[in-house]
């Protein structure tokens, strides 16, 4: 059974009840829901500024890779697929480590 710190997103096609481009979608999203914003560590520097603490540990990102690779096994899933916002976020040093292992 999961703890808080994952979220399991399923994304399934519901073709031919559906038009879709993507009849064949069967995708599970897997995101961490406790470190980086989940976190929840803010404070207010003034009344139109907000500040949010972006925490990303090796241990969380440890934990949310085991688990997808378990759920990949248990559900007899051929593919995992690893990626990070680093776009918007290009210094997640932890995350890119352990998706690299």
């Amino acid at each position: 059974m999961p703890g808080l710190y994952v979220d399991i997103r399923p994304c399934m096609s519901l073709h031919p009840f559906v038009k879709t481009k993507h009849p064949g979608m069967d995708v599970v999203i897997i995101r961490e829901n406790e470190e980086d914003l989940y976190a929840g560590m803010e404070h207010q520097q003034t009344n139109e500024v907000i500040q949010y603490l972006k925490l990303i540990s090796r241990l969380g990102c440890e934990k949310i890779v085991q688990y997808a690779f378990a759920y990949a096994q248990q559900c007899d899933r051929k593919k995992i697929t690893c990626f990070t916002k680093a776009c918007v976020s290009p210094n997640q040093s932890p995350q890119n480590k352990k998706k690299d292992e």
